[in-house]
């Protein structure tokens, strides 16, 4: 879920994002993301810049079976969120594609040190509709090879924008 405020600055155009995003990683655990960030729209370059907050706690299913008696967390504090791609075709044509790095998107949010390179591909059906196809490498991260996730994957997908 998120917000998002278009401003300028001068003549500059900015975005400014709310954004929460609760993942339930299992039946026992659940983590949530608070982020806000500012956006620049360029032409061609676009970069994202902003903080995150997670929280990771058990969900209402493992306090009942666990006995737990308490609704604590544990509290991950000031994660730096970013994401800078590159499009390489004119911004007004129905054909999108870009390369980037970033440590967020839809589905997930990873700590700075985890970044994603990515290659985006979309198509606008029309203003509200678009099919996606993102191809990511995520790394392990630096210093922690053994205990972060890496991988490749491919994801395929329509955005259908509702004003």
């Amino acid at each position: 879920m998120g917000a998002n405020y278009h401003f300028k600055i001068k003549t500059y155009p900015l975005q400014g994002e709310l954004f929460f995003l609760q993942n339930v990683l299992n039946n026992y655990v659940t983590e949530r993301n608070y982020i806000g960030s500012i956006s620049t729209n360029a032409q061609k370059l676009n970069a994202t810049l902003g903080l995150g907050f997670k929280t990771i706690g058990f969900t209402s299913y493992a306090r009942k079976q666990a006995g737990i008696n308490t609704n604590k967390s544990i509290s991950e504090i000031f994660n730096l969120i970013y994401d800078i791609n590159y499009s390489f075709l004119n911004p007004e044509s129905a054909w999108k594609l870009k390369i980037g790095i970033s440590n967020i998107d839809e589905f997930t949010v990873n700590q700075a040190t985890n970044p994603m390179t990515f290659v985006s591909a979309r198509y606008n059906l029309s203003d509200k509709l678009e099919l996606v196809t993102d191809v990511c490498y995520k790394t392990a991260g630096a210093f922690n090879l053994h205990v972060n996730y890496y991988g490749f994957y491919i994801r395929p997908g329509i955005i259908w924008k509702i004003n």
